[in-house]
């Protein structure tokens, strides 16, 4: 059940140094690799076009995939893991549209996510992984309502918007509208 769960507060000092040392070779190493990934990642022939190497940076991209999981394995389990990859930055993408917003909001969100479940978890003595998980999903779902692009309630405004615009300039097409006017 450890592996599927995790035990974040159970964390040895190996683990946490092994966090660090990876934390310290990924983080670098993707701010070093932004513009080369941004181009590969949205358009693989133009950047093979530019002389980048397309197969090279999608293996170093998985590389550092593949060791960011190893490093939270341990700490959070399959389950969190999953959450803390899909949920901050599907929230980051209803935010942002630039690049590099959604690559540090991403990790900002997770962070912020991370403490506040904690928190939460230590006042209301229940497991952090599930707060941590709850917290983020609260923030994706307040995104994912309030989005100033892609959010529900602006789609549902707009929607009423486009409507009662529609209802002003046919009157006789509105429901008991009576078909013409009267002189």
């Amino acid at each position: 059940m450890h592996w599927l769960f995790g035990n974040i507060l159970g964390l040895s000092n190996t683990d946490l140094w092994m966090i660090w040392g990876i934390s310290l070779v990924v983080v670098p190493l993707l701010a070093a690799l932004q513009r080369p990934l941004l181009l590969t990642l949205f358009d693989p022939t133009v950047a093979a076009s530019q002389g980048i190497r397309v197969n090279l940076l999608n293996f170093v991209l998985m590389t550092c995939l593949v060791l960011t999981m190893i490093a939270s394995l341990q700490a959070v389990g399959v389950i969190m893991l999953l959450g803390l990859l899909i949920a901050p930055a599907a929230t980051v993408y209803l935010l942002c549209d630039s690049y590099p917003a959604m690559l540090w909001g991403g990790g900002l969100i997770g962070m912020f996510g991370s403490c506040v479940g904690l928190l939460l978890s230590y006042r209301l003595d229940l497991p952090s992984g599930a707060c941590i998980v709850l917290v983020l999903g609260a923030i994706f779902f307040a995104a994912y309502l309030f989005s100033p692009r892609y959010g529900l309630v602006r789609r549902l405004r707009r929607a009423r918007h486009f409507h009662e615009e529609s209802l002003a300039r046919w009157p006789g097409d509105a429901p008991g509208g009576g078909g013409e006017k009267s002189p």
